[in-house]
């Protein structure tokens, strides 16, 4: 619930402040980052990371080779985002908010980090869920000691989580 009534004072400080999801270039997406990273205590330069590898932009969307689609900046999932209805989030919000994005990401990165204890996992399961990473780690027992030793899609052992790891460094190295 405490979740809830925070994103619920985030949707109302954005619509204050932009007017609209729909009007995008009126938000500010630096003060989005820096208040995601307070609120849920995930590093400005992992979310960074993640945008940059995700490689969305405001009303983008890629298909997936299930049929699901990812959206937006953050480029979530729309199954991902239909679970989050009951949250007051919209596919408008995912798919053309900065902020929003920014501030769902940084909600799913830390209940993901609280969950496994571990942030390489976390971003795992960013990439190809929750569900993919426990079961994952059930066969190994619940530890590991590298990524790559995780039955998980392919790419985001060998790609997605090394490329995230990297930017992330890269941006923290550069300071905010």
């Amino acid at each position: 619930m405490k979740h809830v009534k925070r994103y619920v004072a985030f949707l109302f400080l954005c619509l204050i402040s932009a007017g609209s999801w729909a009007s995008a270039e009126l938000e500010n997406p630096q003060a989005c980052l820096s208040y995601t990273a307070r609120v849920w205590g995930v590093h400005w330069a992992l979310l960074l990371a993640i945008h940059e590898v995700e490689g969305g932009k405001p009303g983008t969307i890629a298909w997936n080779r299930n049929k699901t689609y990812d959206m937006g900046p953050m480029q979530f999932n729309s199954a991902t985002v239909a679970d989050l209805a009951k949250y007051g989030v919209r596919e408008e919000h995912m798919r053309y908010s900065e902020c929003a994005s920014f501030y769902v990401a940084g909600w799913k990165l830390a209940t993901s980090a609280h969950k496994f204890r571990d942030w390489r996992l976390a971003i795992a399961a960013y990439n190809c869920g929750d569900g993919a990473v426990e079961r994952a780690l059930k066969k190994r027992g619940g530890r590991i000691n590298d990524i790559s030793e995780l039955d998980i899609p392919k790419r985001t052992r060998t790609h997605y989580v090394p490329s995230v790891l990297a930017a992330w460094g890269r941006f923290a190295r550069r300071g905010g």
